[in-house]
């Protein structure tokens, strides 16, 4: 399986979003930055899916850069985003 899983306990469900990236220069924080902002679209009361895109998007980002030399915005998340969903 390629992409991310996650497990709704509450649903007693699986959420899945397939893999997104296509360059990967440094996997070093993708995981950190994908947990941060799906733990923070859930809190912000976002469902599941939508929440592990949004994480799958950070960790696109954080891929794009090696070590944690950057940090995921905003204005990148929403021009992948975009540019995905076209």
């Amino acid at each position: 399986l390629n992409g991310s899983v996650l497990y709704s306990s509450k649903k007693k469900s699986y959420f899945y979003c397939g893999a997104l990236a296509n360059e990967v220069k440094d996997k070093v924080g993708a995981g950190d930055a994908m947990l941060a902002i799906i733990a923070i679209s859930l809190a912000s009361g976002l469902d599941e899916e939508t929440a592990l895109f949004l994480g799958s998007l950070a960790a696109i980002e954080s891929l794009k850069n090696f070590a944690n030399k950057s940090f995921v915005n905003k204005t990148d998340l929403l021009r992948s985003a975009e540019y995905l969903l076209k």
